[in-house]
């Protein structure tokens, strides 16, 4: 025997019993009974008709016969029923029950051979008013007679039969409650001009009683209005949440009317299954059109009383999500506010306290005073909305102010330490007179010292390093470290002011000498414009070191990436003569060798054997070269805890800012010195991330999870410094092709073309051991990993 055959209805004790099922279905849920029709044949949906037919007569005959019994007897027509006459209630339950009854068999019948489904449904919609009616028809009939009563029932029934029994079943079944209103009201018209009609014709006690009884029927029948009796049991003496799967809704597919405070029910239903409740609260909006605004206002309650428990005000963000948007229900009283939308308000403030906090306390502070204030204006304001979320979320507002103000006193005690002192810039040359770190490279400043103040003159300086260690801020900071008598004029030749053009460069040379010297009567020449701008540069230079002799002192003049001047003797103007003509080096030769009072100081990042365009070497084959390297461990320290030690802002105040060595963590000042190998810009680019993320996170150190975040951002924010440390400056074909091999190994093989070798050491770049090749920088390493595939 199949499945779809144990579904069928038969025979005997059971297939009654299932008979009787179906029709129960069919009366509470249409819908799944058409489901079971339709899983049958043809054939076998005929026959299930007969079948329901056939086990449905035998209580339409008994119900008939009670009815019978009941309705004829002689004292009807002599004295007026007593409403609290048993048998007369009985009567009218009795023809209830017996026009329901005949309804099945009417539906049934008439649906044999078309859409047996929908017919079934609409003999259920009139069986229920003809019983309806014909009940309350008998029980209007005792104060007239028993043809009344007659008359009565069969109007009510040719009304019902034209409007509400077809409404019934193309709206509830179709879904479209619009279609359900309109066929009921036309019920209801046919209906009341037949009583009209017929009481005309049959008299006027008669039309009045037909009337009457067929409005009464049709609202009770399609409304269930008759539920409202066991739905207000559900609240006395108070709601009883327990019993809600007895409630019609929940097992009566078709109730038509709304229940007052059902989702005060539903609400303390949550309280006792929150499961349970929530899915059936979703199913009611989802599929219940006519307990949908129940439902809507049972979840406003829900989410409410759930955001009224949350333990952080972050928690309650995704459930203010599940409010209903912009149903005018809830907007009615004030037109330009909606409920989600004003606590969502609240949620994005709450994000930029929590997510993104400001680098100062005194920010956060006031962020967190602005949740305070946004969650008293919306318990204040929250009373001019509709039920129930006035009352509800005024609740919750009353718990997310404690949660707020205790977030606001954590916010004030923060505050009561003030940020660490931003003093660490990296890029720019250090200003001794500002409040920036910086560290005075001791070795260096007593060898330039040594060479500046040499008996026999000054040869000439030569100021090498590779970019970003510190030659600039090095050079301008150099006064404070020599006597003094030493003069230090300082021109960067990257300034196009400076180095455009031989004219240019010998006009700013001069006046810069002037300027510092502050000697009015110069002999100045003229005007720098021809060919004869070395000669007048050169009596200049004459003059000038003869004047600064006279008054015992010594000019050092400091010409800081004077690779430029090779640039523009590679260069060639319209007439294809050289921007800067190499004569100059050779001014720069004589200068040197004659005038003793003249210090010549060339700094940059080339060595002298890596400029192009002339013989540097033999021009300043006298120069004594001087290399600027990386940061030693005690400088890095140095520079880390007491960053203004020695700024011109702070000397002689020992109230200046500095770190404890605890405030870098943990052995934290090797780790970032490491990190960086030393480099000084890369040590003052991690001790400035350091410095922005602790405030940022008031933090009270640099922790190893901080450390990791610092290194992540320094290698996105210096960027730039790596593009030219690790990939322009690689002009050697193939040597930008090998530095990118470390994206995948920590080692290499040394490179077999000896330029890229020679290249990469000359830059600082790498280690060369066992012909293996290591990258010196761990951030430099870091970057090709992880920001190198950017430039492809």
């Amino acid at each position: 025997m199949d499945a779809e055959s144990t579904d069928l209805i038969g025979f005997g004790l059971h297939s009654h019993l299932r008979a009787l099922e179906r029709l129960w279905l069919l009366y509470r849920a249409p819908h799944r009974f058409r489901e079971w029709l339709e899983r049958q044949s043809a054939v076998r949906q005929s026959a299930q008709a007969v079948m329901l037919i056939l086990h449905v007569l035998p209580h339409m005959t008994w119900a008939t016969c009670a009815i019978a019994y009941g309705q004829w007897p002689v004292s009807i027509r002599e004295s007026p029923p007593d409403p609290y006459d048993f048998n007369f209630a009985c009567g009218i339950a009795v023809g209830i029950v017996a026009g329901i009854l005949i309804g099945f068999a009417f539906g049934i019948v008439a649906g044999i051979d078309v859409r047996i489904a929908v017919r079934i449904a609409d003999g259920i919609a009139l069986g229920i008013a003809l019983g309806i009616a014909y009940g309350i028809a008998y029980g209007i009939a005792f104060g007239f007679d028993a043809g009344t009563a007659f008359g009565i029932a069969a109007g009510i029934a040719l009304g019902i039969a034209f409007g509400i029994a077809s409404g019934i079943a193309s709206g509830i079944l179709g879904g479209i409650a619009g279609g359900i209103a309109f066929e009921i009201a036309g019920g209801i018209a046919v209906g009341i001009a037949l009583g009209i009609a017929v009481g005309n014709a049959l008299g006027v006690t008669f039309g009045i009683a037909f009337g009457i009884s067929l409005g009464i029927a049709f609202g009770i029948a399609v409304t269930r209005f008759y539920y409202l009796a066991p739905h207000l049991a559900f609240f006395w003496p108070k709601p009883h949440a327990s019993w809600y799967r007895w409630h019609p809704v929940a097992w009566d597919q078709l109730c038509s009317i709304p229940f007052p405070r059902f989702d005060l029910l539903l609400t303390n239903y949550f309280e006792l299954n929150p499961v349970e409740a929530e899915a059936e609260i979703e199913r009611l909006i989802s599929t219940y059109p006519s307990q949908r605004s129940s439902a809507l206002r049972a979840r406003c309650r829900v989410v409410a009383r759930k955001s009224g428990k949350v333990a952080g005000l972050g928690e309650f963000v995704n459930l203010v999500s599940h409010l209903p948007r912009r149903d005018q229900r809830f907007r009615a009283q004030v037109p330009e506010l909606e409920v989600a939308e004003v606590v969502l308000a609240i949620t994005d403030l709450q994000d930029t306290l929590v997510k993104f906090p400001a680098n100062m306390p005194a920010y956060r502070l006031r962020q967190a005073e602005l949740v305070c204030e946004a969650i008293i204006s919306f318990r204040d304001r929250i009373a001019e909305f509709a039920e129930p979320l006035a009352s509800e979320f005024r609740t919750a507002a009353e718990h997310w102010l404690k949660l707020a103000s205790g977030q606001l006193d954590d916010a004030r005690h923060a505050g009561e330490r003030e940020p660490f002192s931003q003093v660490f810039r990296a890029g720019d040359p250090v200003q001794g007179e500002k409040a920036e770190a910086f560290i005075p490279r001791q070795h260096i400043i007593q060898e330039l010292a040594g060479l500046i103040l040499a008996t026999n003159g000054c040869p000439g300086i030569l100021l090498y390093a590779r970019r970003r260690m510190g030659k600039s801020t090095c050079l301008q900071n150099l006064m404070g470290f020599i006597p003094m008598n030493i003069v230090i004029v300082f021109l960067n030749l990257q300034d196009p002011a400076k180095c455009t053009s031989l004219s240019l460069f010998c006009e700013q040379l001069t006046e810069a000498i002037r300027k510092k010297l502050m000697i009015d009567d110069f002999r100045m020449p003229s005007v720098f414009s021809g060919r004869n701008d070395l000669v007048e540069c050169s009596r200049f230079l004459d003059d000038a070191n003869l004047r600064i002799g006279q008054s015992n002192r010594k000019l050092l003049i400091a010409l800081d990436e004077f690779e430029s001047l090779d640039t523009k003797l590679g260069q060639r103007d319209e007439a294809g003569r050289p921007l800067i003509p190499e004569d100059l080096l050779a001014l720069f030769r004589t200068s040197i060798q004659s005038h003793r009072n003249l210090i010549w100081l060339f700094s940059g990042s080339h060595g002298i054997a890596e400029l192009k365009h002339a013989k540097w070497p033999s021009y300043l084959i006298s120069v004594r070269t001087v290399e600027l390297d990386r940061f030693t461990l005690e400088e890095t320290s140095q520079l880390l805890t007491d960053p203004l030690a020695h700024s011109q802002l702070f000397k002689g105040t020992p109230n200046r800012p500095t770190f404890p060595p605890e405030f870098w963590g943990t052995d934290g000042l090797r780790r970032l010195h490491e990190a960086a190998d030393g480099w000084p810009h890369l040590v003052v680019l991690l001790a400035e991330t350091c410095v922005n993320l602790v405030n940022l996170q008031n933090a009270a150190s640099v922790t190893d999870e901080l450390f990791l975040d610092v290194r992540r951002k320094a290698i996105v924010s210096g960027d730039n410094v790596m593009i030219q440390l690790l990939k322009n400056e690689s002009e050697i074909p193939g040597e930008w092709d090998f530095l990118l091999g470390f994206r995948d190994h920590d080692v290499l093989p040394a490179p077999e073309n000896i330029g890229i070798r020679k290249s990469l050491l000359r830059r600082s770049l790498v280690t060369l051991e066992d012909n293996q090749v290591r990258l010196r920088v761990p951030l430099m390493h870091q970057w090709i990993r992880e920001r190198s595939e950017l430039l492809d």
